[in-house]
């Protein structure tokens, strides 16, 4: 089973993700910059080192980097498209919760199981018909 998981950071990951930084005697601190880079990762509780993929972003004028971590077993992947994937699952979630808010796709106030369907299945179409007019 494949999964991907946002890693909040720590101490550890964040000594790691800093040793991984390039910085070089050209490097123009007034451009955004981004790099990518991939860590093998252990916690006590895992049971063997996972894939952690690092998104470490330094805004223009700035100097440190600001690090992002998601783990994962998708290791076929680069990690500039695992980041986008993740980003993804975000915004499905949130079209969950505007269905289930403004559309009542989970309101259950029958006591059939067609009658229940039926009112999903319109829920459903409204929030499709919706979308479909944005």
């Amino acid at each position: 089973m494949n999964f991907l998981i946002r890693l909040k950071g720590n101490t550890k990951l964040q000594r790691l993700a800093e040793g991984c930084m390039l910085y070089s005697d050209t490097t123009d601190f007034t451009r955004h910059e981004v790099q990518w880079n991939e860590l093998s990762y252990h916690v006590s509780s895992w049971e063997r080192a996972h894939c952690v993929i690092v998104k470490s972003t330094r805004l223009a004028g700035e100097y440190l980097f600001c690090h992002e971590f998601l783990v994962t077993n998708l290791e076929e992947l680069s990690p500039k498209m695992i980041f986008p994937m993740y980003q993804h699952r975000g915004v499905m979630e949130n079209d969950i919760k505007e269905i289930k808010e403004d559309f009542f796709f989970d309101k259950m106030d029958h006591s059939s199981f067609v009658q229940k369907e039926g009112r999903m299945m319109l829920s459903w179409i409204a929030y499709n018909l919706f979308q479909f007019v944005k």
